[in-house]
């Protein structure tokens, strides 16, 4: 993986390469020009976090391991936090407790084993924890993971705050749907 230059050759400006065994995994990249991502290490079914500058391709931190070895996933990165969120069970991957990890130091911020991650605004992380057939809704202090707000069930003021964050993130580019009509399909 690498930045290349803006010239015509296409010269890599820095590599970032996984450890022997392993494979780099999911990639985010937050608003302040910080790649974060996981190594994982499919035989062994264990995985660490990492993160490096995009512009100079110095790595900040890495092999950052949560207590859970293998069944987790990176879910945000944003200015301040990667957000990783576990899961129920194995065999069961649903949503379920929310780690906030520094994206400058790797180090912990809090965590919250009940809850799962629905999105960031402002400076609240907005989430939810699954009941006896009801969903509650919480809003959580993004730097120290206190509870701000309950909103206990009542999930159409989640929704309207969920409608405010913008879909479009300027700092990353993903997959373009490609149907047969697209000119990348013509010879």
């Amino acid at each position: 993986m690498g930045i290349f230059s803006k010239s015509n050759t296409r010269k890599a400006l820095w590599r970032f390469r996984a450890k022997p065994g392993q494979i780099i995994w999911k990639l985010l990249i937050s608003p302040i020009g910080i790649l974060a991502g996981e190594e994982r290490h499919p035989d062994e079914k264990t995985a660490s976090l990492f993160a490096l500058d995009v512009t100079s391709g110095k790595v900040l931190w890495r092999d950052k391991q949560i207590d859970e070895q293998w069944w987790y996933n990176s879910e945000q990165a944003t200015a301040e936090n990667i957000y990783i969120h576990k899961f129920r069970q194995p065999d069961m991957p649903e949503a379920r407790g929310v780690l906030a990890i520094d994206i400058t130091s790797g180090a912990l911020r809090w965590e919250q084993p009940d809850v799962a991650m629905l999105f960031e605004l402002g400076n609240k992380l907005y989430v939810q924890r699954e009941g006896y057939g009801q969903k509650e809704f919480f809003s959580l202090n993004n730097l120290t993971g206190e509870v701000l707000e309950a909103f206990g069930s009542e999930q159409d003021q989640i929704l309207s705050l969920r409608a405010l964050v913008a879909d479009q993130d300027e700092h990353s580019q993903f997959s373009i749907p490609v149907t047969p009509e697209d000119e990348s399909f013509s010879s």
